[in-house]
């Protein structure tokens, strides 16, 4: 399945998490040290969605960790292990494959 490198995919999951972010990295595989650091960072005045932006720097950082096997298939088998099954049923009722073979949200 593609990879999650794909900004819309990384976006509906930070929106639909929010306050689940750190279950979902868990789930992912993050220590909670590295967790603590995406927290501290974020925890500044100029984040207006603090948890979002919480959950989508932890999404990016799981791509950069894991590069190709950070894919949406292992994304929503993790999301429904931390018992956020309905975000991983929205996220595939969205998901599209455009002529490129580019992963895409459907409006």
């Amino acid at each position: 399945m593609r990879s999650i490198a794909n900004e819309a995919v990384r976006q509906f999951v930070s929106r639909k998490v929010l306050g689940g972010w750190k279950l979902l990295g868990r789930e992912l595989g993050f220590k909670d040290a590295v967790m603590s650091n995406i927290e501290v960072e974020v925890t500044q005045p100029d984040h207006q969605n603090p948890s979002y932006e919480k959950c989508y720097q932890m999404l990016l950082e799981w791509k950069e960790r894991f590069g190709n096997a950070a894919t949406v298939k292992v994304l929503l088998t993790k999301l429904t292990k931390c018992h956020s099954g309905d975000i991983a049923r929205a996220l595939i009722k969205k998901l599209s494959i455009d002529d490129n073979g580019k992963l895409e949200l459907s409006s």
